[in-house]
Parts: C-alpha cells; sequence; structure tokens
C-alpha cells in the first residue's frame, strides 16, 4: 500500500473516533477497535497480539493517524493541527538541516523517535540501536513503547508509570521505574495548541523521558549537558521579559510561548501567563516534541538555525512558524527565551 493510500485509511478510521466513547476505558466496541478474534475471508492475522494492524504503530494509527490528534500528520510540508507531541510525518523528510552554510544532510531518521510502521514506510532507528542514554531496543519502538492502549494506570496520554503495567511493545517487556509525567492535556479533539491553549505540565517530564535516556546528560557518554528538573530561578526574569529578539519589554501577563514550556504545579493551560519564579522548572520537554519535528533531534525550533530567516530554507523543509512574527526573519532561535539575546 503506497503512503497516499495509508493516509486516506487512516483518516476514515480516525473520522468515527470521538471522545464520546471513552474508547479505551473499555467503552462501546473497544475491544474489536483493536483486536481481531479471529479471521473472517480466510485471511491470515499479520499481527501480533491480534491487533487489526501490522504493529500497534499502524493499529493507532488508524484512529489517531491525522484525526484525534493528528499523531502521524497530514503532509511532510502541511502536517495540521499540532497538540503537543508533534507529528511522526516528518520521520519521512529527506533533509531537516537549515543550518546556513551546510551541505550536511540531516535525515528524517533524526527528527524524533523513531516509530515502527510498516503501514507508512517507517522502520528501525538506523542511527541508534537503543535509546540514546539506554538500553531500550530500537526495533520495538512503537507507539505503545510509551501509550499503554488499555490506560490502566490512569495517566496523562495514557503514559506507562512506575505502578503498573509493564510496557511490552512487540512483546518486548519493559519495566517503567520511574512515576508517569502529571499534567493537564489540550483535547485532541478540540483546537491545537497555541501559547493560550497548551499542556499545563505539572511535574515529572525529566524523569519519566530517564525511564529510557537515563545517561543522556549525566552519564560518562553525555556529549551535551544542559539542566533539567531544575528551577528556572534567575531565567525567570528573562523568559517574562522576552517579546523576541531585541524586545525585552514584557511583564509576564503575555509571557507564555508554546515552543518553550516549563513545569508549574499551578500552571494553567490557559492563559498566556508566564512561569514564577520558585515553582517553574526547566525539563526535556521545554526544548524538544515527545513525538517528532521538522527540526532535528525533535527539536521544538531548530537548534541549527542563527535567525527565522533560514528556517526551512536550506533544506525545503516544512518552516516551524516564528512564535515573534513582529520581529520578522531577524527573530533568533528560541535559546534566548531563557537565556537573552546573546545565549547563555
Amino acid at each position: 500500500m503506497n503512503r497516499t493510500a495509508a493516509l486516506m485509511l487512516i483518516l476514515l478510521a480516525g473520522l468515527l473516533a470521538s471522545p464520546a466513547t471513552a474508547f479505551h476505558d473499555g467503552g462501546v466496541g473497544a475491544c474489536n477497535g483493536c483486536h481481531v478474534t479471529h479471521t473472517v475471508d480466510g485471511s491470515p492475522v499479520i499481527s501480533t497480539f491480534l491487533l487489526i494492524g501490522e504493529n500497534s504503530t499502524d493499529t493507532c494509527l488508524r484512529c489517531h493517524g491525522i484525526t484525534a490528534g493528528n499523531s502521524w500528520g497530514m503532509d511532510v510540508l502541511a502536517p495540521g493541527p499540532l497538540y503537543g507531541g508533534g507529528p511522526f510525518i516528518f520521520l519521512t523528510e529527506d533533509n531537516l538541516n537549515d543550518g546556513p552554510g551546510s551541505s550536511l544532510i540531516i535525515s528524517g531518521d533524526h527528527a524524533g523517535h523513531n516509530v515502527v510502521s510498516p503501514l507508512m514506510g517507517t522502520g528501525t532507528d538506523i542511527n541508534n540501536p537503543t535509546a540514546p542514554g539506554g538500553t531500550y531496543p530500537s526495533s520495538y519502538m512503537t507507539c505503545t513503547s510509551c501509550h499503554d492502549p488499555h490506560g490502566q494506570g490512569n495517566h496523562f496520554r495514557f503514559l506507562y508509570g512506575s505502578d503498573f503495567p509493564l510496557s511490552r511493545s512487540g512483546g518486548y517487556e519493559f519495566n517503567y521505574t520511574r512515576p508517569a509525567i502529571v499534567a493537564d492535556g489540550i483535547s485532541i479533539f478540540g483546537p491545537p495548541e497555541s501559547d493560550t491553549n497548551h499542556t499545563a505540565y505539572r511535574s515529572g517530564a525529566a524523569a519519566w523521558c530517564g525511564n529510557c535516556h537515563s545517561r543522556i546528560h549525566r552519564g560518562s557518554d553525555a556529549t551535551f549537558r544542559h539542566i533539567e528538573d531544575r528551577s528556572l530561578g534567575s531565567t525567570t526574569r528573562e523568559y517574562n521579559s522576552y517579546l523576541g529578539t531585541g524586545d525585552d519589554s514584557g511583564t509576564g501577563v503575555d509571557a507564555y510561548s508554546v515552543l518553550v514550556p516549563y513545569e508549574d504545579l499551578s500552571s494553567p493551560g490557559t492563559g498566556n501567563t508566564g512561569p514564577a519564579n520558585n515553582t517553574s522548572r526547566v525539563m526535556c520537554l521545554s526544548c524538544h516534541r515527545a513525538h517528532a519535528s521538522s527540526a532535528p533531534y525533535a527539536g521544538r525550533w531548530d537548534f541549527n538555525i542563527l535567525t527565522w530567516a533560514d528556517e526551512g530554507m536550506l533544506s525545503g523543509s516544512y518552516a516551524i512558524p516564528n512564535p515573534y512574527p513582529l520581529v520578522g526573519p531577524a527573530q533568533a532561535q528560541l535559546c534566548e527565551k531563557c537565556h537573552g539575546t546573546g545565549g547563555p
């Protein structure tokens, strides 16, 4: 099946999804929405666990590919609405590198988590046999590596946690030793994310990512060490005053940027008030998408560009929208949001 036909299939399947079905909670038609009990027409079951897709990713994409969260995305150059994680379709991009003057091609394999999907033509991560900084095998990476399809822990986005059960993507058992992220997410059936409609991350994001990436910043093999799971402290003032490159006139009432989120136990998911000095914390998801991005390394912005004028130019990839359009193409990358003009 070609990719266009596959997208049409998941679009049609997604139209059937509705928040009223309580699907993953065992609501109407829950089991046979993902599983087959036996063959009807004599065709062999091609998946383990009697899934209706060839693997769990393909099964999840039937509802969540384009609708109900747009987890895959509509087109590599027009991915559609974002709901936080970012569309996996960027894994199929030819080149993500917009670093000025660079001739180096950074392929879509570097766009984010390389979920294996026979339906969409994505395979095992060719660059990392295991999770960077960890031991999780890339060959087992699917949606259900991170998300419990049955939602037994009642966690944010059905993430696995340290309570129960084990992750069993493709039959590989993995024990999450750190609790699930605590957050209030926006509805995957409603408007997309924005500065005033966004996931409110409460706690635990950095620790949870550490289930698979425990050595990425702190181990002897770490190549880059940015703090995580720390109070924003004095950078709170910079975050709140920053309204784009060269503009530090903000007062905090309009400071929040969906491209630079943070954790706070009292942070609302609506409005764009900035962080508080003693309670807001930096996390992995302050800089990275959980799924994928049109920037290398699942960046919420491209870490290689000098200004937004570079965005999407050399690579021809999807240009991440400028969060400060009044500044225009001179807008620098968003390290400035916390570290000010000139970087750390």
